[in-house]
Formats: structure tokens, sequence, C-alpha cells
């Protein structure tokens, strides 16, 4: 029970944040050791899988539209316009102003800036300098950090080709 209210915090910790995409395949792993999670095929898929695998290739192309040398260019353009593109679906960064507000906001930091502001209050100018300055290092500090890791998380996958090879009639 705790710890699925720490992953549920957590998640929505990267949620808020937009950094949900480094975590992605953490996620994807989960799914195949998580024993809540039913695997189970829905009857319909597959009875239509199964009846795929048993057919003869030419009936399963038949039935699916297509042709041993693939599809022409006019039939696949109609595929696009029915269909969309093949495209895999690629998460924006955040503008840079959006990300350093996300670096602000966390509860160390929200606690340090009340305290800046009653030690204002008092006229303890001192310790609300010291403590601004302690706010606005670490919100830079881990503004830079997190762009860093961010931008060698971007070059990693940028490393990763995903290509397909179409063969057109």
């Amino acid at each position: 029970m705790n710890l699925t209210l720490l992953k549920e915090f957590f998640a929505g910790f990267l949620r808020t944040r937009h950094i949900a995409r480094h975590f992605r395949r953490l996620a994807l792993l989960e799914n195949f050791t998580d024993t809540t999670v039913s695997r189970e095929v829905p009857p319909t898929l597959a009875q239509t899988l199964v009846s795929a695998a048993n057919s003869d290739t030419g009936q399963l192309l038949n039935n699916l539209g297509s042709h041993t040398d693939g599809l022409s260019e006019l039939e696949a353009d109609a595929r696009r316009a029915q269909y969309g593109l093949n495209e895999v679906e690629h998460e924006q960064p955040l503008p840079w102003w959006t990300h350093l507000w996300h670096c602000y906001k966390n509860p160390f930091n929200l606690l340090l800036t009340l305290l800046a502001v009653i030690s204002w209050l008092t006229e303890d100018m001192k310790a609300a300098i010291v403590i601004f300055s302690m706010v606005v290092l670490s919100t830079l500090l881990r503004f830079w950090q997190e762009t860093k890791s961010n931008q060698a998380a971007d070059a990693l996958k940028a490393m990763v080709s995903n290509t397909a090879t179409v063969l057109r009639r």
C-alpha cells in the first residue's frame, strides 16, 4: 500500500516537471514485473491473431488489402490519409522559464523563502540576505544540473535510431 502511494507520488512529481520521458523504460519494465496487471489478450483480438496465423498467406494479404510486393505509393497515401502518419509521438521540452519555476517550486525552497520574508519583516537583513541567497543558489544549481542531464539524455536518445525499410511496388 505504502509503495503504491510512493509510486503515485513519484509519477506525479515527474509529470509536473515534464521529465517523465526519461523514465518510460522503467515503467515498461515495471509492467512486466507487476503481478496486478492483466496480460491477457482480449478474446476478439486473440481470435483475429490466431486466424491470421493459421490462414494462407495469399488469403491474409487479400484480407489486409496488401500484396506480396508491398503497397503502391497511391495505396500508401490512401492509408496515411485514413490512419494518419506512422510516427512516434515525442514529448516537447519545457521552456527555460517553466523549468526554472519547477526547480524553485519545492517544499524546501518555499520554506526558506518564507523564512527569508519573515527575517526581512523583522528587519534582520543579514539573515534575509543569507537565506535568500541560499534559495537562489540552490534553484540555479538545480536548474543547471537538470538542464545538463536533460541534454545528456537527449543526446543519448539521438544516438538510438529507429528506422524501417519500406519496399514499394
